[in-house]
């Protein structure tokens, strides 16, 4: 236990607060902080994220799977115009010296961008609406594309040098493990291959989008970004509503 005279010292002008008592709001905003980044924001998403199968699931019973993701990510693009706008009407007004992250992008960033935003948002999410229109389970989509992390991990030990601490091997064989041994007894089963195929499609293409944003996502600012890929996605489900 700290003793008072750590916290607080009488002079003969009065109290004078310790150093380590003015420290000690900060200490705890850094706690709170990482505490949310590390606890609470991965379980929201990992909630969102495996919510979403469900909720496709039930969506692709009443629409087509592109026409639902077209008007998906036309409305996700101009929320983020939104967004987007209003950021960069609050810099102007707070400095006008305070530029945007992407002023600086170059083309070839943008082309990128949006070649992830196709991969992930288009041809991932396409490949999974389709998959569970045919006929394949919810649950067994999210157990396939669930291999994504494993898939992404090896490939970035090749192309990036990444090493795997003995967690993350361990975490690595667990998930596959798991994954194995509840597709397995269902492989004899009566699920349709083309729902197969196309989550399949799905898992490399999320796998891709997911390196190639590693290796650029810092050129680009989180909301240009964000609305280069979700405009692109829509052009694509565009073309392919249009088909």
């Amino acid at each position: 236990m700290l003793s008072p005279h750590r916290w607080t010292r009488f002079t003969g002008q009065g109290i004078r607060i310790s150093p380590l008592a003015l420290r000690l709001p900060h200490t705890l905003r850094r706690g709170c902080r990482r505490m949310l980044f590390r606890v609470f924001l991965p379980l929201i998403f990992v909630g969102l994220w495996s919510s979403a199968f469900v909720t496709a699931k039930v969506g692709v019973v009443y629409a087509t799977p592109f026409a639902m993701l077209l008007v998906r990510f036309t409305l996700v693009s101009l929320l983020f115009l939104v967004m987007l706008l209003a950021a960069r009407w609050w810099q102007r007004r707070r400095s006008a010296h305070n530029q945007h992250d992407s002023a600086d992008t170059t083309p070839s960033v943008i082309l990128l961008t949006a070649l992830v935003g196709v991969l992930l948002h288009g041809i991932y999410l396409g490949s999974v609406f389709f998959a569970l229109s045919v006929g394949l389970s919810a649950g067994i989509s999210a157990l396939i594309v669930s291999l994504q992390p494993i898939l992404a991990s090896v490939l970035a030990i090749s192309l990036f040098s990444e090493r795997l601490r003995m967690q993350q091997i361990a975490g690595i064989a667990i998930g596959l493990l798991g994954v194995v041994l509840v597709l397995w007894p269902k492989l004899g089963g009566s699920m349709p291959v083309l729902g197969l195929i196309s989550v399949t499609i799905g898992l490399a293409a999320v796998t891709g989008g997911t390196l190639l944003q590693k290796k650029i996502g810092k050129q680009i600012g989180l909301l240009p970004g964000n609305i280069i890929q979700t405009v692109a996605a829509s052009l694509f489900f565009i073309v392919i509503c249009s088909t």
